[in-house]
């Protein structure tokens, strides 16, 4: 499959892909930001034959406690999944980002 350099995507719960498009699919600390990571990572395994997230582990106390930009915390001790590991909404995450949004936009 021949994909350009650059797609630009309007739904990350819809991603324009064929199921199974891509050998491997890297998600690198981004799903702990969403609204609903369950949804995206379905998503990430329907285009990926094989997917990798990277995440922020508990040990990093400043990265994976930060209510100012994540919403979840994903309870694990490593970084680097196959699979998502369980994750509870992050306190004061909601209450901040419903009054004041995200601290960084993309």
């Amino acid at each position: 499959m021949d994909v350009p350099s650059f797609v630009h995507i309007k739904d990350i719960y819809n991603l324009p892909f064929k199921d199974r498009a891509f050998e491997t699919v890297i998600c690198s600390h981004t799903i702990e930001h969403l609204d609903d990571p369950e949804r995206f990572y379905n998503e990430l395994k329907r285009v990926g034959k094989e997917v990798t997230l990277v995440l922020p582990p508990l040990w990093d106390f400043t990265a994976a406690f930060n209510f100012l930009e994540h919403k979840y915390i994903f309870l694990c001790w490593r970084k680097i999944h196959k699979k998502l590991p369980p994750f509870v909404p992050l306190p004061l995450s909601t209450f901040y980002h419903k009054r004041f949004g995200q601290k960084i936009k993309a």
